[in-house]
Formats: C-alpha cells, sequence, structure tokens
C-alpha cells in the first residue's frame, strides 16, 4: 500500500502478543508485568478487544465465518 502512496500506519504487535499470552493461559499479574503495561491499560486493551468482537460477531450475514469464530472468541 505505502508504494502505492496509501498512508499506511505503523503496526504494533505487543498488545497482541500480551493478548494472546492471557488467552493461551499465561497469568493476568504477569502478562502486564513482563509486557511493560500498566494493567488499567492491559484491562483496557482487552475490553475494547471484546467489544471488537461483539461487532465482528454480528456480521453474520456478510461473514458467516469471521462471525462464529468471534462468537467463540468472545468464551
Amino acid at each position: 500500500m505505502k508504494s502505492r502512496g496509501f498512508e499506511v500506519r505503523q503496526l504494533y504487535l505487543r498488545p497482541a502478543a500480551m493478548t494472546h499470552a492471557w488467552a493461551a493461559g499465561y497469568p493476568w499479574e504477569h502478562v502486564a508485568g513482563d509486557y511493560g503495561m500498566a494493567e488499567g491499560n492491559l484491562a483496557m486493551l482487552m475490553m475494547r478487544t471484546a467489544d471488537n468482537l461483539r461487532h465482528a460477531a454480528n456480521l453474520v450475514d456478510v461473514f458467516p465465518d469471521a462471525a462464529v469464530t468471534a462468537r467463540e472468541a468472545i468464551g
């Protein structure tokens, strides 16, 4: 996209890695400390992620497979 003149945001992988670690069973108490993020910021990240998944889960008519996956991920 960048080579075609589109503006591209920087991709931050740390939040994805933190979310994956917690979802995989790494203790909550350790995730924030090990990844250098305040616990409140990590909690807000999880709430925003769940909210985005709820939106994706409602796209059943357009993206049925993604909607099912999002619904499962919320759990």
